[in-house]
């Protein structure tokens, strides 16, 4: 089973079918998820591309996180927002000036990675 919600109560329902068709009377299971404590991984292959109108988009990847909800992008340490997807367009930023972008990757749990950095000169 994929895709279940943590912490949580299943119930599964399981009935036996024969080469006829016939099936057999359900049998029925119930079963506790676990609490996710695994934070996850951090974003990487961090990439920026500069446009004409001085904005820039930031983009990375997340992979081995299938639980993957959204990211939290900081310029220069300031939040400038969030994305769902992996990858993220700034306002226009200054000209002949480096940033230091930072990505962190958020779970469905809303457990976090640890922080990923890289710079962008803007010429």
């Amino acid at each position: 089973m994929e895709n279940l919600t943590a912490d949580e109560v299943q119930l599964v329902s399981v009935r036996a079918l024969n080469a006829q068709g016939d099936a057999a009377e359900p049998v029925e299971a119930t079963f506790a998820t676990k609490v996710d404590t695994t934070p996850p991984a951090q974003a990487t292959n961090i990439q920026f591309r500069v446009a004409t109108n001085k904005k820039a988009r930031i983009s990375w990847d997340v992979k081995n996180t299938p639980d993957y909800a959204y990211a939290k992008i900081y310029l220069d340490g300031q939040y400038v927002g969030k994305s769902t997807t992996s990858n993220f367009t700034t306002k226009k930023l200054a000209t002949k000036k480096t940033y230091k972008a930072s990505v962190v990757v958020y779970d469905t749990s809303g457990l976090s990675s640890s922080k990923v950095t890289a710079k962008l000169a803007i010429h």
